[in-house]
């Protein structure tokens, strides 16, 4: 076996799991249990940082989201929620929390009379002012451990882990596909569910009439298992084969239907390139969590 270096707690648990139970696969352990006990530290430091301002994690976050928009800084609850993955319940909790504090005001929504809009006040901007600058600095600091490249490269895998997860397109990659797509861990469970052998691929949810999807005979359903030779183990894959075959107006894509296999050209519009387009996928909306 190939020298890791030090080992941290992980390996001590994959060996503890290889002892007691051989035939248990406990490779994908090396990375989600490590993301979980990442995610642990980096929360623990991030909000005994922002204690002192009165501040959680949580709170910081809508903060954050508001200060992200364009003076006046406000945005409607409803879109607030969306943005954040939060139910109204929760995201309820935390605009009272941060009105209590005098960061935010709440005021009645004129175009949805549902809903409310938050806005940042004076006194929200002001710390906003403080706090960020701060908070990005104790960021910085809790990757020291890895270089620029290094975190260049993980930036790149978790991107591309989180676009797998979430079923969200790269921009403009489902529309100009004519199809709503659902992640490859989903795809999975829902084969296995109707009895089918469980793959990995991007599953077709909903196919718009007349697209390029309709007319390579793609079919709600499907199972979009590789494009252009490489597999689709997540939609940024076939967005970037997508863009690839731009130029020869077609894309080549494997598909499985039921069990059967078979190949699609995929006809593609070579004025438009989905790197450039603005929309985002007609698959189904799946709540993320803050």
């Amino acid at each position: 076996m190939r020298s890791i270096g030090p080992k941290d707690r992980i390996d001590i648990v994959q060996e503890e799991w290889a002892d007691a139970w051989p035939q248990l696969p406990i490779d994908s352990m090396s990375v989600t249990a490590r993301l979980r006990f990442v995610q642990k530290y980096l929360e623990q430091e991030l909000e005994a940082a922002l204690g002192k301002y009165g501040l959680t994690h949580a709170n910081f976050l809508v903060l954050a989201t508001l200060r992200r928009r364009r003076a006046p800084h406000r945005m409607s609850q409803r879109l607030l929620m969306d943005r954040l993955g939060l139910t109204s319940g929760t995201i309820s909790v935390r605009i009272d929390r941060l009105l209590e504090l005098g960061l935010v005001e709440r005021t009645p929504d004129e175009t949805d009379r549902r809903s409310s809009v938050v806005s940042l006040t004076a006194e929200g901007l002001l710390l906003c002012e403080s706090v960020f600058p701060e908070h990005n600095a104790h960021e910085q600091r809790l990757l020291l451990s890895l270089t620029s490249d290094e975190q260049e490269v993980l930036s790149g895998l978790l991107r591309k882990l989180l676009l797998g997860l979430e079923g969200e397109a790269v921009p403009g990659t489902a529309r100009d596909l004519g199809a709503g797509l659902e992640p490859p861990h989903v795809a999975y469970e829902m084969r296995r569910a109707v009895g089918l052998p469980p793959m990995a691929g991007l599953l077709v949810e909903s196919v718009v009439a007349g697209g390029p999807a309709e007319s390579a005979g793609i079919k709600e359903g499907d199972l979009l298992v590789a494009a252009g030779g490489k597999p689709l183990n997540s939609i940024a894959t076939l967005h970037h084969a997508m863009s690839d075959a731009r130029g020869r107006g077609s894309l080549t894509v494997r598909i499985v239907r039921g069990v059967e296999e078979r190949r699609v050209q995929l006809p593609l519009d070579r004025a438009t390139d989905p790197a450039a387009a603005t929309g985002h996928s007609s698959g189904r909306k799946r709540r993320r969590s803050a």
